[in-house]
């Protein structure tokens, strides 16, 4: 086994706390939660040494896992990406084809998404969402709801270079009434947070909403699209302030009693985004796990999909709410080089010789 010792300077410590990388946004003047990433740069970085340990990891018989796994888990896409193409050049081999003839199963999927832009991986995972028999509406929902207006316009470009074919298309073939419009309305993307709005703003859309009277929502699909689905996060956070100062209690009561079924999920999911985005995919995290197993799907997309943007905030309301850390929770249901691969990728330190 390759002593890690080596490689310090080129791999950065899991499980280090990464204070000092904190991500602010600064909006409207203010400043919103930080960003906790659990994946930052490796520095300093230097690729082609980094391909060499790789190649001597791979190299005979067996493999050395502990490096090639702290080298996938510890470098950021761009850096990987860099790895992939130094690799190439110095070995002539494709460095991805190459580790996927060294595992097999679940975790062949993580390595694939580590070197693809997030856009890609779920491009794949809203095709994969609305494939075969039944669609996964769950699914459609959370990615939806939580991803970034620019985040989710560039996911409809890579669903056109690799499906030849639009995700609007495709979700109105697999998807019906309110629901849908909400969705194609979601996957256009949300304005963005960059500009200050009038603080009249606010109290004129709780004004239009107060304005629809009890059980008239439904009636007025258009209004409730529009404020749910193309106001920035910011904007429908301060909305959901405002009607609650106006009217007494939050807007999901009203939610639950005006909507039903996926159209109700859609709504509770935008709300509870705008409010607390990592609490929200901690819940989806913690629900992927049931007495039938675990949903890899909903494990890659926010344990990948989030890692460079705001993991350790979620890893944070995981272990409020669930009373275990991620790890611990993952023990009992997925195992070996697939478990430490995740684990490290959420910013912990796997044991090799107890796991």
């Amino acid at each position: 086994m390759l002593k890690y010792i080596l490689v310090v300077g080129t791999l950065s410590v899991i499980g280090q706390e990464i204070s000092g990388q904190l991500q602010w946004a600064n909006i409207f003047g203010t400043k919103r939660n930080a960003t906790i990433p659990t994946v930052v740069p490796a520095v300093p970085f230097n690729p082609a040494h980094t391909c060499e340990l790789l190649k001597l990891s791979m190299q005979g018989i067996g493999r050395d896992s502990e490096t090639i796994l702290k080298i996938l888990a510890t470098h950021t896409y761009n850096q990987r990406y860099e790895i992939a193409a130094t690799y190439k050049t110095l070995y002539n081999q494709d460095l991805v084809q190459k580790l996927f003839t060294e595992y097999d199963g679940h975790i062949l999927d993580v390595i694939q998404y580590l070197f693809w832009p997030t856009e890609k991986m779920y491009a794949r995972e809203y095709h994969d969402a609305m494939q075969g028999l039944g669609t996964n509406e769950r699914a459609l929902i959370e990615m939806s709801a939580s991803l970034e207006g620019h985040e989710l316009r560039r996911v409809n470009g890579a669903y056109i270079g690799m499906y030849e074919k639009t995700l609007e298309s495709d979700i109105k073939g697999d998807t019906s009434g309110f629901f849908r419009d909400l969705l194609v309305e979601l996957i256009k993307g949300r304005e963005a947070d960059n500009s200050p709005n009038s603080v009249e703003l606010p109290r004129y859309t709780v004004a239009t909403l107060n304005r629809l009277g009890h059980g008239q929502w439904s009636n007025n699909k258009d209004t409730i699209r529009d404020i749910f689905c193309k106001k920035s996060f910011y904007e429908l956070s301060e909305i959901l302030v405002e009607y609650e100062r106006q009217n007494g209690h939050k807007i999901e009561e009203d939610i639950e009693s005006e909507f039903s079924g996926d159209v109700k999920k859609t709504l509770l999911a935008i709300v509870k985004c705008s409010r607390n985005r990592p609490q929200f995919l901690s819940e989806q995290l913690s629900k992927s796990m049931s007495n039938f197993g675990i949903d890899h799907n909903v494990l890659h997309r926010i344990i990948v999909g989030r890692s460079e943007i705001d993991l350790g905030n979620i890893k944070e309301e995981f272990a409020k709410t669930n009373g275990n850390s991620i790890d611990i929770w993952l023990k009992s249901a997925i195992e070996g080089n697939y478990w430490s691969l995740i684990v490290q990728l959420a910013g912990y330190a796997p044991d090799y010789f107890k796991n």
